[in-house]
Formats: C-alpha cells, sequence, structure tokens
C-alpha cells in the first residue's frame, strides 16, 4: 500500500469521512495534474459524526485560470453548518 493510500486509510479508520467518495460513488474525482488529469490526490475529510451536514463536494474543472493557477484542480466541498440565530 502506498503512502497516500495509508494516509487515506488512518483517515477513515479515524472515523473521518471521505467527502467526495460518500456523494459521488464510484466517480474517479482526478484532480492531479490540472493538464491531464489522471491521479486523485486531493481529498476533503469530515467527521463521521458530521456526515449529514456534508451537502456537496465535487472536483472544479471550469474556469479560465484553473489549469494555470495550480497543478491540481480545486475540490470543493460544502458543508450546512446551519445557524444558532444568535447572531
Amino acid at each position: 500500500m502506498g503512502v497516500f493510500a495509508q494516509l487515506r486509510q488512518m483517515m477513515l479508520d479515524a472515523q473521518y469521512l471521505d467527502a467526495y467518495r460518500a456523494l459521488n460513488g464510484r466517480e474517479a474525482g482526478f484532480t492531479f495534474p490540472a493538464w491531464d488529469p489522471h491521479v486523485r490526490l486531493d481529498y476533503v475529510f469530515v467527521p463521521a459524526t458530521a456526515a449529514e451536514r456534508l451537502k456537496a463536494c465535487r472536483v472544479v474543472e471550469v474556469g479560465a485560470a484553473l489549469a494555470t493557477a495550480s497543478d491540481h484542480f480545486p475540490l470543493l466541498a460544502e458543508l450546512d453548518l446551519g445557524t444558532n440565530g444568535g447572531g
């Protein structure tokens, strides 16, 4: 098992949820390299106890500056943080 797979497994064993996989099933989710994505190198982990707060997680591949801003495509996660009504 490679180092990235070991780190991912450590997070899962620590009761964190792979946000992208949870919402996108077996879809590849490749983020690297931006000019020819064929590796899933970027992750968002959330505590498993907060899974219901996870609303979306996707690879951002559209935008003029994306391919030149970094060698990775960004991964965007949306979480419902709720409101407490207290300001």
